[in-house]
């Protein structure tokens, strides 16, 4: 048992971690407080995560990655149920590229890690992973019904939107035409594809809304969003503060190194000496869901236990 783990159990720690959990989160949503309380609501949400570990899934660790990088942007003046949104230009900070570089990695290394005959040659990933039982909702049966062609591109347009779907928010010519396109595909594929077929906590829903971020200003004046400048010295953020630079640089290099660990024999030794750090921060770049190719042995997990009348009941359930 770890320090992490021994506090939420201990004389209360849990109930006092989701109370902060919960007053950060509810502060950072209605645009209330300091941005130290919204720090403070990520890092008690990390200790819970630590110490849970079995109902923590990618969608949970995405999400932390997310809301650590949210508190160097002005994420509050743009989407906070408090303020009037505004969206009269793009905002380029260190903190959007190492968001940029999360995104890459995550699409990249799910592709990569699909380079199986299953996936690359047979086209036949996406009937393998509806037939994961633990995973699959009751709808998976109905698309299984599908001709087996039909099935055969999706599973080959899943590798096509991993490898192309990061690079399209990069694409000088046409740009926001090509990003509100891009953004649009992969909310579609994440709920209507991934959310409506397969069980994965709250994968689909975080990576929908990061998506969201790099909608540019042209959609949301198409959809009637009042325009408006954001006011840096107002959310005390400056565009490349020295503090920016500094942490969020050293925070990219371990993005960049824990990726390319995932393909490593040597994980160990190729992120060291930020291994720790990259615990701490919760940013492992490990996004292998059905790779190299979903398994074909299915099974979940089972707590039993016996509750205070003598009925066997199951934790997991």
């Amino acid at each position: 048992m770890d320090w992490q783990d021994g506090f939420v159990r201990v004389n209360g720690g849990g109930v006092a971690l989701f109370g902060v959990s919960l007053i950060g989160s509810l502060s950072y949503t209605l645009g209330l407080g300091k941005r130290w309380i919204w720090l403070t609501g990520w890092a008690t949400t990390t200790l819970i995560y630590d110490a849970n570990p079995l109902v923590v899934n990618a969608g949970n660790h995405l999400a932390l990655q997310l809301m650590f990088l949210s508190f160097f942007l002005p994420i509050t003046q743009r989407f906070s149920l408090g303020r009037e949104p505004s969206f009269a230009r793009p905002v380029f900070q260190l903190a959007t590229v190492v968001c940029f570089f999360v995104m890459l990695s995550l699409y990249w290394i799910a592709a990569v890690s699909k380079y199986h005959p299953i996936w690359q040659h047979d086209g036949l990933g996406v009937i393998a992973a509806l037939k994961v039982e633990s995973y699959a909702t009751s709808l998976a049966p109905v698309l299984l019904k599908a001709p087996e062609g039909l099935l055969s591109a999706m599973s080959h347009s899943v590798l096509i939107l991993e490898e192309m779907a990061p690079l399209c928010l990069l694409i000088p010519f046409w740009n926001w035409r090509v990003r509100c396109a891009a953004v649009l595909t992969m909310v579609g594929f994440h709920m209507l594809g991934i959310f409506l077929f397969f069980r994965i906590g709250c994968f689909p829903f975080v990576c929908a809304a990061a998506w969201v971020l790099f909608l540019p200003p042209n959609f949301w004046q198409a959809v009637g969003v009042k325009d408006e400048g954001i006011d840096f010295a107002e959310t005390g953020l400056s565009n490349w503060g020295r503090t920016q630079i500094g942490g969020l640089g050293v925070l990219l290099v371990v993005i960049v190194l824990s990726s390319f660990s995932q393909f490593s024999p040597t994980k160990g030794a190729l992120v060291f000496p930020f291994d720790r750090l990259e615990k701490v921060l919760s940013f492992q770049q490990n996004w292998k869901l059905f790779a190299p190719r979903p398994r074909s042995t299915d099974g979940w997990y089972v707590a039993p236990y016996t509750s205070s009348d003598g009925e066997q009941m199951d934790a997991m359930r």
